[in-house]
């Protein structure tokens, strides 16, 4: 068992003698005269029951469950566990270092009961070494009991289940109260130690509150990146209290604790404006004030400096530090020439001096504590909402083509062959003599010989004398005419619906794209916002500066599933090569993720340098296709690539074989991964290729679409199909067979893909094939996927196809290609 285990053994033992050993060894002993038992028998009787009992006792009052949590801590990581025991020894200590009011230490026991139960053991621990040493508070015991009250309180909110945020407040401020007014009676119940104790009651409550919201930073500091506001103002004032601790620590009446607090506020002011400035000296004035007697007039210009400072952070770190110091200097000429204020004074410049001389890479990472992460979404609103109006404005123009051709169709109604007749008769028949007779009193005869004429005009486009009934024939005296007016008409006619047609269908896919282009800019609004959240670029350049590059424009961003991506533009590339391994752990640490890269590209006289969170698995690929015989294009088209920790496979088969086929189904692969790598969505990216199909040729045009993604990070596989073949794929050693029916693409306006999901593990199989190679019985490809035992990737699709081709059993060759992947853990 590792050392630091045995840590956690050690504090159990002193559990058992404390408590349990001496009187179960008593009863045991008195036993022995009667079974004559032996010593060492004797002690392990008494150890073995001793153990029991203490075990049960502890797990009952949580701290077995508290002590085995951190045990359990430190065996994953010992560097990492020690130093977090350190931390919250070093929390606690401070805590209950920091005295308001004289000699009150109400921040220990608020810091006690807002501890997780990881930390709680360390932050007790410090607490209660701070609360005893000598300078503390003026009674200690009482401290160390309300601290032990505030414990047993939250143990029973949590046995009530609760949960709340004013659950851990509640307890604090209770116990303070109640052993407070302990003290408070014992000396006579004075009204100025009831005051006290209720003040500090309060103060006890809301930095329990303020404590517990700052907590998950203590542990994990990299989420300090990026702060919200309401967790800013609990962090800054979290750290208030610690500063007040250091206090005390004056030479000649200059505090330490009030110069690192003017620091504080300096750099807020510098890199978080009026805003951040004030609130950060308002708040360091307030709880700095709250430990000395006369201090609070002096301090209360914290805030109004800071505010200055604030203003003055355009002018860089000079502009602000003497902004502030002129600030602070107004307020105390109003209070003389007192040796605080002269104090004071030489503080600020000690801060301001600090500041100054503190290094770029520090204020850089430190200066994104101070710009919320939500100030940052918020400002990309404007952009979304113009590219929402902008997708609906161009849907409203689609739906309105749609109805302007509905009710152009619903005007026309009336051009039918009836018409025709009806014009040819006017052209021919409105000289004759026979023409009341024939189109009013024999207008059924009539007719019916036009019905007759129709079917002749539908069969071949023109009518002649054979195509006329005898008894019409016999009584039209100007046939000859007749029969020329209506091919006439009938020629027209004809034009007239071919041009309609050809012109609904220019409007309905003219609809369409309008309807695509929609698609695509309201998938960018909503990538605007949900899909991405920038954070702090500071930390980046500091990261850069380190390594020696100067990064003018940096960017680090969360996606909708919490994996970052950095990108920074260096406009002067070193002459000397960099450590991209050196640079990528600079900005692992900086940034708290482990990142991969860089990808360099170059964008006009800038370098691009582009990062991405290392993913939990990689990906291998292999292709391979073989031509039907006597051609020299292939039918099938096949790619795949990696973009933002996703690996996307696609396989294309066009209509037919030769190079129709293979125009078709590089169309079709070429365009969809351009515009899935451009970050579009696979229905808009899909209605586009559909589009294209359609629009290519007048000819019959379609293709199928088979499309593989792989979310890297966690293994998880979307498959799209369009008329594509079955899926095949080997999960924990078992092929198994994906069936999805869906169209191509090309053949209809609007079509769609069938989508499932599925998720791989390491070592797993994916094979993407064309209809050759998915003609008959699969026996043998199941089997083949199931027997892989590793090797490369374009081996084994190369293998499959030429299986493919060696088992097709239907008397027809085809087009064959194969596109594997195995997943890996990376």
């Amino acid at each position: 068992m590792p050392e630091y285990s045995k840590i956690f053994h050690s504090f159990r033992s002193c559990y058992y003698n404390i408590f349990h050993i001496h009187p179960v060894y008593s009863r045991v002993h008195t036993a022995r005269f009667f079974a004559g038992e032996t010593d060492d028998r004797l002690e392990r009787t008494a150890q073995a029951v001793a153990h029991r009992k203490v075990d049960q006792m502890l797990k009952k009052s949580g701290l077995l469950q508290i002590s085995g949590t951190w045990a359990a801590g430190l065996e994953g990581d010992l560097p990492h566990g020690l130093a977090f025991a350190a931390a919250c020894f070093g929390a606690g200590f401070m805590a209950s270092r920091a005295l308001v009011f004289g000699d009150l230490a109400p921040f220990g026991i608020a810091a006690v009961t807002a501890a997780k139960k990881k930390a709680l053991p360390f932050i007790l621990l410090g607490a209660v070494f701070g609360t005893v040493l000598p300078h503390g508070p003026a009674y200690p015991i009482r401290y160390i009991a309300a601290m032990g009250a505030a414990l047993v309180f939250r143990l029973l909110c949590a046995g009530m289940g609760g949960r709340s945020a004013v659950y851990a407040p509640a307890c604090a401020a209770a116990a303070s109260g109640l052993t407070g007014a302990a003290v408070v009676l014992a000396n006579g119940m004075q009204t100025h130690d009831a005051a006290l104790c209720f003040a500090e009651m309060i103060l006890c409550g809301c930095s329990a509150y303020f404590f517990e919201k700052a907590a998950p930073f203590l542990s994990q500091p990299s989420k300090l990146w990026g702060l919200r506001r309401r967790d800013l103002v609990s962090v800054l004032i979290s750290f208030c209290v610690l500063l007040l601790a250091l206090q005390p620590l004056a030479v000649h009446g200059i505090s330490l604790g009030r110069i690192a607090g003017v620091l504080a506020i300096l750099i807020a002011a510098r890199f978080g404006g009026a805003g951040a400035g004030c609130a950060a000296g308002a708040s360091m004035g307030l709880v700095l004030g709250l430990g000395g007697q006369d201090m609070a007039p002096v301090l209360a210009g914290y805030g109004f400096g800071g505010l200055i400072a604030g203003f003055f952070a355009p002018l860089g770190r000079f502009g602000c530090a003497l902004a502030f110091v002129l600030a602070n200097a107004a307020a105390g000429a109003n209070m003389g020439g007192s040796s605080q204020v002269t104090a004071d004074i030489v503080e600020v410049i000690a801060a301001s001096v600090l500041f100054l001389l503190l290094p770029d890479k520090l204020l850089c990472r430190l200066s994104a504590l101070f710009v919320a992460a939500d100030e940052r979404v918020s400002s990309k609103n404007t952009a979304r909402s113009r590219l929402m109006e902008a997708s609906q404005a161009l849907r409203d123009v689609a739906d309105t083509i749609s109805r302007v051709g509905e009710r152009l169709a619903t005007m026309r109604s009336d051009d039918t062959l009836q018409h025709v007749f009806d014009e040819a008769s006017d052209r021919a028949c409105h000289r004759c003599g026979m023409r009341a007779y024939c189109w009013n009193t024999a207008y059924n005869d009539t007719m019916d010989a036009m019905n007759h004429l129709g079917v002749a005009l539908r069969a071949s486009g023109t009518a002649t004398r054979k195509d006329v009934p005898k008894h019409f024939s016999g009584r039209c005296c100007r046939l000859g005419e007749l029969l020329e007016a209506i091919n006439r008409c009938y020629s027209e006619y004809t034009a007239r619906n071919a041009a309609r047609r050809q012109i609904n269908g220019l409007r309905r896919m003219l609809s369409e794209q309008w309807n695509v282009i929609a698609s695509f800019l309201s998938e960018l609004g909503e990538s605007a916002v949900t899909k991405q959240v920038d954070l702090a670029p500071e930390p980046v350049r500091a990261a850069f500066a380190t390594c020696g590059l100067a990064a003018e424009q940096a960017a680090c961003r969360l996606d909708e599933k919490g994996h970052m991506s950095v990108e920074a533009r260096v406009s002067t590339y070193p002459k000397s090569p960099i450590n991209r391994t050196e640079l990528a752990a600079e900005l692992s640490v900086a940034c708290g993720r482990r990142l991969d890269g860089p990808k360099v590209s170059l964008s006009g006289r800038e370098t691009v340098l582009r990062f991405r969170q290392k993913a939990l698995y990689q990906i291998e690929y292999g292709q391979y296709s073989i031509r039907k015989s006597g051609e020299k294009l292939c039918g099938d088209a096949a790619f795949a690539f990696e973009e933002n920790g996703r690996a996307v496979l696609l396989l294309s088969d066009g209509m037919g074989v030769g190079g129709s086929a293979a125009v078709d189904a590089n169309l079709a692969v070429d365009l969809i991964s351009r515009l899935l790598r451009a970050g579009f969505g696979f229905s808009a990216a899909l209605r586009a290729v559909n589009s294209a199909l359609m629009l290519k040729s007048e000819d019959e045009s379609f293709a199928t679409l088979d499309i593989a993604a792989v979310d890297l990070y966690a293994g998880a596989v979307e498959l799209f199909k369009a008329g594509a073949p079955p899926t095949y794929l080997r999960r924990r050693g078992r092929a198994e067979r994906i069936v999805q029916h869906s169209l191509p693409v090309g053949i209809l306006e609007n079509t769609g893909f069938a989508h499932s999901d599925i998720r791989l593990g390491h070592d797993d199989l994916l094979v993407l094939v064309s209809d050759g190679a998915a003609v008959g019985d699969d026996v043998w490809l199941m089997r083949a996927i199931t027997q892989f035992e590793g090797g490369s990737m374009t081996v084994f699709a190369r293998d499959l196809a030429l299986m493919a081709k060696r088992h097709r059993d239907d008397g027809h060759d085809d087009d064959i290609t194969v596109l594997a992947a195995r997943l890996e853990q990376a």
